[in-house]
């Protein structure tokens, strides 16, 4: 038993001035009615000086069961979960009913963490979020007092209760290592100082660096800094200097004449070999070119970049040329500025900086040529590129899921795809693969390290709008910035906007034929209940309901299978019926009344076209009660129903009659079972679990007998994973795949392509099926366009559209089915070539004229094909394709392919030597054209023979033929040969 908990807080963060707060006394008497955290640190700058959470409790308050819990939140596998638990019942409490708890260094972690204080026990290793949607669940026991979090602001990190991050607090700049409230007990929070300033400690500064701090008080009264000596801070003993540091007698600053013309110290010098530097607290001088500016309007990193002139390089690739200057609160210089710094070398987090002390502009000077920043990247290899300008020639969208909130695009040089959408979780290729991948890919940043920057900015330079966007698959060339080393990971600050090519329109909805409609849609927490898990207010519901009623209408499913809808005895999906029609302007569609169904927030649901289907009979659903291997405190539950069209069937083919729609969804990957094993980084979390569900539901729809059977949904599988697999084992066929390949996509995660979403036909169906394809509406959109106000500037939330697109973060998977079944002829294969005639003697010509000459002749069977055939499958027992002929050639003569498609960047070209016969032939699958996505789309074909001679010619691969041999459309002639 787990008890939910959504904390409630009121969070006022830098709402009223630090200054406001001065002569608040202290409290002799504690105010609060349950325990509260008062005050935390769990970061200082270097080695943490001291980490520690101070908890305010009531007189009398039995303290034994307290225990602080510090929860993960960085993206990782241990996101949501206890990664420390510390009691506080021997921790004594003074008569300010103060408790301290003090931790060993790195007792409490740096980055995303969560501080709880519960009462009751909670082991490390608890997940307290298990769906990672926001909300704490507590142990059976355990009750969860006050809950307060930094969120670091790193791609997917997350905090709960009371989210605090640097870029809340007016004029706090840089990390976020701890908050006290200011007074004692208030909901206001201010920000520690990061310098350690308060603490007992030989590093600790002399005071916080302004009144937009607190002091470090652990056991004390919270104090914001005032600007002087506080009445209880003593001023610190005059200490002597260190040797580093300047001595207090230097002389004042040279003229900047003097200072530009003076020697200096090569930046390479400083960097060294490697990442760090071992003249880290030297005082240096170095002379070099603004490259990036990262103080002004255009950033806030407090400082800039510098670069060597190319003539003082020292030709040692692995030490780097460039490096950051470290100038708080002040205007960087103009790139292209030629400058000299005074200042202090060090490291920043693993990244080496000077903190400025004077800086001189010397002139005007070119900006240093970019480096080439190649794919596959070896980091080893960025030491020596470090704060320098580089520039990636061309790179797709990967991944945007960061972008409106931090500004983040994740590229790379073609579009990727899970591993275990395209292998076997056990084998190599899918090792190779997500290996391949993470070696193919950086961050794009927007140089702001500030959260949800206002303007929103596209790659392109200039401000991302409804009518100025990009989507995911689109390229960019020229992306140049400087690379720079940030929370742990390689980024390069963008400081040029890049030419931008679109290659992925927004879609229409795919046509998939039939009579008859099915389609399977997560609608992503569509909640009537405001601010649970879908919208937090009434703009963002008909923000959300707006996208989701539009995507809806315009797919135009007979029967549509809903995920993540509120499971609220069918409120929710009434409330959706009625927004369709009200949309639609007549009564067309109508809910599967089912109730509540299991436990869970969210269910699943069915809505049809009462006038084109019916339903036969009643509803059915699995769950642990009919199977105990659908485990439903994991899975929601099944939801099934048959259903009739309503129209007669025509033609002489057998009559599809009654047909079931099984709508699922599965348990996600993100939290853990207990059942994971070594390749959970490729399957994630609970596969076994998923996978037990999946051939529970085989066993059921069986037992049942359902006529023709469908099963839809989000299963949170990728096709090649075992859920998957059982389900094919046990007779169902993957439409997916079937129609579109193993590139066929619906959902995009950690910038890797796959689908979640299923339309999987039992194969009875199969002589009913007209097509299937994924609605790209969703996956390849930037999240900014979706429908929620929060983590957004007033500006952001302008980019909204009240259309399909991105309505949800899953694309929606639609399948037409023919009411009669079409007919068993066996498609035809491609003709055989015949063997060229021997050659004979030519006959003597009858006159002087020469004989006639034979232009070479393109031909391309088939001008249209199903994917299905186009896609390469060595179990067909035929070569399948699109053959390409070129007739009357010279014998031996070198023949160029070159193969191209529409919307993609790049071509594939093959060499093909003419036969006795003056024929070169080609035979065109996915595996040798030119793959980015599926592989559905019109493709180009230009044939090169001689030195001008030119044919040319295209095919077009299609989802929805319903008799899918080569050659079921016949053969295509080519164009004439340009010349």
């Amino acid at each position: 038993m787990r008890t939910r908990f959504q904390l409630t807080v009121t969070c006022t963060v830098a709402a009223v001035s630090a200054t406001a707060l001065v002569g608040v006394p202290a409290a002799h008497a504690n105010p609060v009615d349950e325990p509260i955290i008062n005050e935390f640190v769990t970061d200082t700058a270097g080695v943490d000086m001291l980490e520690y959470v101070e908890v305010l409790v009531p007189e009398n308050y039995d303290t034994s069961d307290l225990h602080v819990v510090g929860i993960e939140g960085d993206q990782n596998s241990n996101q949501g979960t206890a990664v420390h638990s510390y009691p506080l019942g021997d921790q004594s409490v003074d008569e300010d009913g103060r408790l301290l708890l003090t931790t060993p260094t790195n007792g409490l972690q740096n980055a995303a963490l969560t501080i709880a204080l519960v009462d009751g026990a909670v082991s490390t290793g608890t997940a307290l979020d298990e769906d990672l949607d926001g909300e704490l669940e507590a142990p059976d026991g355990v009750e969860i007092l006050d809950v307060v979090g930094i969120n670091d602001g790193r791609s997917g990190a997350m905090a709960w209760g009371t989210e605090l991050s640097a870029s809340q607090f007016d004029e706090y700049t840089g990390i976020l290592g701890g908050a006290s409230r200011i007074p004692d007990a208030s909901d206001n929070w201010v920000p520690n100082a990061f310098n350690g300033a308060g603490l007992d400690h030989d590093r600790a500064a002399d005071a916080p660096r302004g009144e937009f701090e607190a002091w470090n008080t652990p056991g004390t009264a919270n104090e914001v800094f005032t600007g002087e000596d506080d009445d209880n801070e003593p001023a610190p003993e005059p200490t002597e200097p260190e040797p580093s540091d300047p001595a207090p007698t230097d002389p004042a600053p040279a003229e900047p004449g003097e200072i530009c013309e003076a020697d200096f110290t090569l930046i390479s010098e400083i960097q060294g070999e490697g990442q760090g530097t071992d003249m880290a607290g030297e005082t240096v001088t170095v002379q070099g070119v603004v490259t990036g500016d990262f103080s002004n309007n255009s950033g806030s990193q407090n400082g800039f970049y510098i670069q060597q002139q190319a003539e003082q390089y020292d030709g040692n690739p692995a030490t780097s040329e460039g490096i950051f200057i470290y100038e708080a609160g002040s205007t960087a210089p103009e790139p292209g500025t030629l400058v000299a710094v005074e200042g202090q070398a060090g490291e920043h987090y693993d990244m080496t900086q000077i903190r400025a002390r004077d800086i001189t502009e010397c002139g005007e000077a070119p900006l240093p040529e970019p480096i080439d920043f190649t794919f596959p990247i070896d980091e080893t290899d960025f030491a020596g590129m470090e704060s320098m300008r580089v520039n990636v020639a061309e790179a797709v969208v990967l991944e945007t899921y960061q972008f409106g909130r931090y500004g983040e695009t994740v590229v790379g040089p073609e579009r990727q795809f899970q591993p275990t959408a395209i292998h076997s979780p056990e084998s190599a290729e899918a090792e190779a693969l997500y290996a391949s991948n993470m070696a193919n890919r950086i961050k794009i940043d927007d140089r702001r390290s500030d959260q949800n920057p206002d303007p929103a900015m596209h790659l392109n330079g200039e401000e991302f709008t409804v009518d100025n966007y990009f989507r995911g698959g689109d390229t960019f060339r020229d992306i140049t910035g400087v690379l720079d080393y940030r929370f742990d990971e390689w980024k390069i600050q963008q400081t040029e906007g890049a030419e931008h090519i679109p290659n992925l329109e927004r879609p229409e909805v795919p046509e998939v034929g039939g009579d008859v409609s099915v389609a399977a849609f997560n609608v992503l927490n569509y909640f009537t209940t405001m601010g649970s898990r879908g919208a937090n207010n009434a703009e963002e519901f008909e923000r959300q309901e707006a996208k989701i009623v539009s995507a809806i209408i315009e797919m135009d499913a007979d029967v549509l299978g809903l995920m993540e809808i509120e499971n609220n005895d069918d409120v929710a999906v009434n409330t959706l019926v009625n927004a369709l029609n009200d949309r639609a302007g007549e009564e067309r569609y109508s809910a599967l009344e089912t109730g509540m169904l299991g436990t869970d927030e969210i269910t699943t649901a069915i809505i049809f076209q009462h006038d084109n289907v019916e339903p036969v009979g009643d509803f059915q659903v699995l769950d642990e009660t009919v199977d105990e291997r659908f485990d439903t405190a994991r899975h929601r539950p099944a939801l099934a129903q048959t259903f009739a069209p309503v129209a007669d069937a025509e033609g002489t083919g057998e009559e599809l009659g009654e047909f079931t729609v099984v709508t699922n969804h599965l348990k996600s990957k993100g939290s853990e079972c207990g059942s994971e094993g070594d390749n959970t980084h490729l399957v994630g979390s609970c596969d076994a679990e998923r996978t037990a569900a999946a051939a529970a539901m085989v066993d059921w729809i069986d037992a049942k007998d359902m006529p023709n059977p469908v099963i839809t949904g989000d299963l949170n599988a990728y096709d090649q994973e075992a859920p998957i697999t059982t389900l094919e084992e046990g007779g169902y066929v993957d439409l997916r795949e079937h129609f579109d390949g193993e590139e066929a996509y619906s959902y995009v995660f950690d910038g890797q392509l796959g689908y979640l979403d299923y339309i999987m036909a039992g194969e009875e169906l199969m002589p009913f099926i007209t097509g299937a394809a994924s609605w790209h509406a969703n996956s390849d959109e930037v999240p900014i366009f979706d429908y929620t106000t929060r983590f957004k500037q007033p500006a952001q939330q302008d980019i909204y559209e009240p259309g399909p697109y991105r309505a949800s973060d899953h694309d929606p998977v639609i399948f037409g089915l023919s009411l009669t079944a079409s007919d068993d002829e066996e498609p035809t294969d491609p003709e055989e070539p015949t063997e060229p005639e021997e050659p004979t003697e030519p006959e003597e010509p009858t006159d002087p004229e020469d004989p006639e000459v034979t232009e070479p002749e393109l031909t391309i069977e088939s001008e249209r094909i199903a994917v299905q055939d186009f896609v390469a499958n060595g179990n067909s027992g035929t070569d399948r394709g699109v053959l390409l002929r070129v007739d009357g050639l010279e014998v031996g003569q070198e023949v160029t392919f070159e193969i191209s498609r529409q919307g993609r960047n790049g071509s594939a070209e093959h060499t093909v030597i003419a036969s006795g016969g003056g024929i070169a032939e080609l035979l065109v699958t996915r595996d040798n054209s030119i793959s980015n996505g599926p592989p559905m789309g019109t493709y180009g074909v230009e044939v090169s023979y001689g030195a001008d001679e030119v044919l040319d010619g295209s095919f077009e691969v299609v989802p929805n033929l319903k008799n899918s041999g080569n050659g079921s459309n016949g053969k295509g002639k080519s164009n004439s040969p340009n010349r």
